[in-house]
Order: structure tokens, then C-alpha cells, then sequence
């Protein structure tokens, strides 16, 4: 299974609610199997979502996952990863399993009553 989070850093709610729940999720399911990414979808505000920002968030949110860039090529609209994906903006979450079928792509998602339907256990830890 891989979870994928796509975000921009100039998108508040990637800061706010999308980075939280990534983070929850990876502390709680690391070393599980599950792979995880996070993918910078430009299709806004060029000039704040530029690459150099990918360590920034990396380092800001403590996540030792793969950092991604992705901008849409010469003459498309919106980069690659929202085009294939269907993704509708950010903070977006994709999850794909192990058949490499897309089972959840959307805004948000509940880190606890995710983990609790892979039978994994959930401790406190605040998502904040």
C-alpha cells in the first residue's frame, strides 16, 4: 500500500490540516509496509511553490519520506500527478493498494478510523 499526499506550500490548509495528518499516519504506520510520498502539485502561485521549498516542509513536519515536485508540463494545465491522479487541489491524499488500485483520493481523511480499519492499533498523539 502507498500513500501519497499532495500539497503546496503556500496552500494554508497543508499546513493546517493536511501535514498533521500526514505525520499521524506516518508515526503510526511506518515500518508497517506501507510506503509513503509527498508530492508538491504546482498549479498555483509559482512563486512560493518552487522546489527548494520541498526540504523546508520535509524538515518543518519531521517526515523521512521521498519529496516530490511536480509541475505541469509546456501547454498543459495542471501537472502530471493531478492529471493521472484526477486530483482536485490540496491538501489531496491518494492511497493505493497492493493491486496498485487507487482505493481513497480526496481532501481529507480521518487518520484514526484509517489506521483502525487496517487493524492497527491507534495511541495518542496529537495530530496537531
Amino acid at each position: 500500500m502507498k500513500i501519497l499526499f499532495c500539497f503546496q506550500h503556500a496552500c494554508p490548509g497543508c499546513h493546517s490540516r493536511g501535514f498533521p495528518v500526514l505525520r499521524y499516519l506516518h508515526h503510526h504506520l511506518a515500518g508497517s509496509g506501507i510506503g509513503f510520498a509527498a508530492i508538491q502539485t504546482v498549479f498555483e502561485d509559482f512563486k512560493d511553490n518552487t522546489v527548494d521549498k520541498l526540504g523546508i516542509n520535509q524538515q518543518r513536519y519531521d517526515l523521512a519520506i521521498p519529496f516530490g515536485h511536480d509541475i505541469a508540463l509546456e501547454g498543459e494545465a495542471y501537472p502530471s500527478f493531478m492529471q493521472d491522479y484526477r486530483s482536485a487541489g490540496t491538501p489531496w491524499f491518494t492511497i493505493i493498494d497492493v493491486d496498485n488500485q487507487v482505493i481513497f483520493a480526496d481532501f481529507g481523511i480521518d487518520p484514526r478510523r484509517f489506521i483502525a480499519a487496517l487493524g492497527h492499533e491507534s495511541v495518542s498523539f496529537d495530530i496537531d
